[in-house]
């Protein structure tokens, strides 16, 4: 379904979705993956696309340009390039998980839930929507360990292979993962002074270099790791 994603021009082309390019209308067809996702889960129309239609206006704000629809299909994507399964409430997760985002916020993971029960809730089992939620919350703590206690339980494996795919750009071939940050810097730099980001840049970098492992999965650790490691290597230096 994603094998014609490509990151870099997908992202160029949101600036320009108002002219209708290509990579902009692959991206738009993707992104109903959503609708499918609740479709299957039990939503009647005609509230698949409304929803559908509702989230990826609000993730192509002018003012997003790292955490837009790009990451979300880049995480599907990914999955899907490397025979990674994923349930309902991960797919749901990933859909939502950025839905509600302010780069100067710390609590955009809590909104983001809020908002998919606001749209979903009491339309998907509450068991789905509990472990959506919970996996949403846990792509807050990327630089806490393995033992990390959300809501009085421990992360599960479903969030910690959310939570690398999340990071998965690290992974990528070097001119996107370079791109990526670039990304970030042009959605912070309005918000924050340049000093202060590139500061804060670093040091999560150095932190992220400084764990055992930068992802939690085994799979991310044996296949991805060092990819990741030697990219973010090079974005230190950059």
């Amino acid at each position: 379904m994603y094998e014609n994603f490509d990151y870099i021009k997908m992202s160029e082309s949101l600036d320009n979705h108002l002219l209708g390019p290509d990579d902009f209308l692959k991206l738009r067809d993707m992104f109903w993956g959503l609708s499918t996702l609740l479709y299957d889960l039990g939503l009647e129309t005609p509230h698949p696309r409304t929803i559908t239609r509702i989230v990826l206006d609000l993730m192509l704000h002018t003012k997003r340009k790292y955490h837009t629809p790009v990451h979300v299909i880049g995480m599907f994507e990914w999955a899907e390039k490397h025979g990674i399964k994923l349930s309902k409430a991960q797919q749901l997760a990933i859909w939502f998980h950025d839905s509600i985002y302010v780069a100067v916020r710390e609590d955009s993971e809590e909104r983001s839930s809020l908002f998919m029960k606001a749209l979903v809730g009491g339309l998907v089992s509450p068991e789905i929507l509990s472990e959506a939620h919970r996996i949403i919350i846990s792509t807050r703590y990327h630089l806490v360990d393995g033992m990390l206690v959300i809501e009085g339980k421990r992360i599960s494996d479903s969030e910690k292979l959310v939570m690398d795919l999340d990071l998965s750009h690290f992974a990528r071939e070097e001119e996107v993962c370079l791109y990526a940050d670039q990304l970030v810097k042009e959605e912070f730099v309005p918000l924050v002074r340049e000093e202060d980001y590139e500061k804060g840049r670093i040091d999560f970098f150095k932190a992220l270099l400084a764990r055992k492992s930068i992802y939690k999965t085994d799979l991310f650790k044996e296949q991805f790791e060092d990819k990741a490691r030697e990219n973010i290597e090079k974005l230190i230096n950059t």
